[in-house]
């Protein structure tokens, strides 16, 4: 029962960190649920969902109010918030993969595919520079 009663305070401050990922938050929350079912407790879907709604990162605020409007909270369950939780971070993390291509071009570093180093065909853009109009040589 003192085991039971530890698993219980652990599941009620477990919060996500901030550099943590939903899918380690998930796995962590899920540990303490399945270790209070072998002690007999056994921990709804819906207070699975209420549990992770309150405590994940600031990150997911706007995620959350969206769920909490737009789906029945009394139906919703813990495996269509798994789901929702890792389609945001997969569009965050193409979103931050989109940017940083950007930023890339931005400071004029060479796509991949462009045989002009960056440049476009103007002058310097091929081998031996400008050379002028051909007098004098």
């Amino acid at each position: 029962m003192v085991r039971l009663q530890s698993l219980r305070r652990e599941f009620e401050a477990i919060k996500m960190k901030d550099k943590e990922s939903v899918q380690d938050y998930i796995s962590r929350l899920t540990s303490i649920v399945q270790q209070m079912k072998t002690y007999g407790e056994e921990v709804t879907s819906k207070q699975a969902v209420s549990k992770v709604m309150r405590s994940l990162t600031s990150k997911y605020s706007q995620l959350v109010t969206a769920i909490e409007e737009a789906k029945n909270m009394e139906t919703y369950t813990f495996e269509e918030l798994k789901g929702s939780l890792q389609a945001f971070d997969e569009r965050q993390t193409s979103m931050e993969e989109s940017s940083e291509e950007k930023v890339f071009q931005a400071k004029g570093e060479a796509p991949r595919d462009n045989p002009f180093g960056g440049q476009g065909r103007g002058r310097g853009g091929f081998r031996g520079g400008y050379r002028g109009r051909g007098r004098g040589c």
